[in-house]
């Protein structure tokens, strides 16, 4: 048997339990690698939370009066009593959806925000709240220091023309460096998410223009896209949901009316997204 083998080795053919054997060999390793990527896989998928929570800060003072701008710094405007209430409902309404689960928040350092995010806060068990967050690169796009009218007014008109993602403000930031920061502020979330840190409920609480381009960041919509886009309302609460394979897409659960509905009329869902929600306002699902 011995010497049959060497001399079909020796003829350049490979005997039938050699063949046999290198068949088996390499299906048990295909196996082994399947087996491998689908635990690294299942990992992942288990390490993206299940759900993201963009909220924009409640109702502030120069939300009401615009001449707040022209005396007050913008990290320092308030809520109104309105946006007390406001940022009360929103974390009652996430409450909702969790229940008891853990929950962590990231919030911008403006007042607004983090009144907007303490309160919400409020509407869970101490137990719950992993941690509390305060991250700059959550702030407000920069229009410079304090506003006065006409400079507000002028750069409003130019804004328009340029779009809300080129403009720059004389003294301040354009769309695009906010854009770059709410990458690197992503970059920091997966090693968060992928760490110690992990937590199955995330919060972000910020501003309009800063959660637009966290989606726009994160779904790779074009600017096209962006600069089609409604804001946020004060107050309101998009969700994200991580789906079977472990992609965080735009919910429609709950079913709440569409931010984005105005877009959808003209438009497909932007690259990316395959599905929207639209927020919580004034205390309530709402399906208007």
């Amino acid at each position: 048997m011995i010497r049959a083998v060497r001399l079909a080795s020796l003829a350049g053919a490979r005997p039938s339990g050699v063949r046999e054997v290198s068949f088996i060999s390499r299906a048990v390793g295909r196996y082994l690698l399947d087996l491998t990527e689908k635990a690294r896989d299942e990992r992942r998928i288990a390490r993206m939370p299940k759900r993201i929570f963009l909220v924009r800060h409640a109702e502030s003072l120069a939300n009401k009066d615009e001449a707040v701008y022209f005396h007050t710094p913008d990290s320092k405007h308030e809520l109104t009593d309105s946006g007390v209430e406001s940022a009360l409902a929103a974390g009652v309404a996430i409450r909702k959806v969790i229940g008891n689960e853990e929950i962590m928040f990231y919030h911008s350092p403006f007042l607004r925000v983090k009144q907007t995010a303490f309160l919400m806060e409020r509407a869970f068990d101490p137990s719950q709240v992993t941690s509390m967050r305060e991250d700059p690169r959550l702030r407000e796009q920069e229009w410079g220091n304090i506003q006065n009218a006409e400079h507000l007014r002028q750069s409003r008109l130019e804004r328009a023309k340029v779009g809300r993602f080129y403009y720059r403000f004389a003294t301040g930031e354009s769309g695009a460096d906010v854009f770059d920061r709410v990458s690197s502020f992503l970059n920091n979330l997966w090693r968060d998410i992928n760490g110690k840190n992990r937590c199955d409920n995330v919060v972000i609480v910020s501003h309009g223009l800063t959660l637009r381009l966290f989606l726009m960041r994160y779904f790779r919509w074009n600017v096209e896209a962006f600069e089609r886009l409604w804001n946020f309302r004060q107050g309101q609460i998009l969700l994200m949901t991580r789906d079977s394979v472990g992609k965080m897409q735009i919910a429609i659960t709950p079913d709440v009316s569409n931010i984005f509905q105005d877009f959808l009329a003209m438009q497909p869902l932007p690259p990316g997204a395959s599905s929207y929600n639209c927020l919580f306002d004034n205390g309530q699902w709402s399906s208007t």
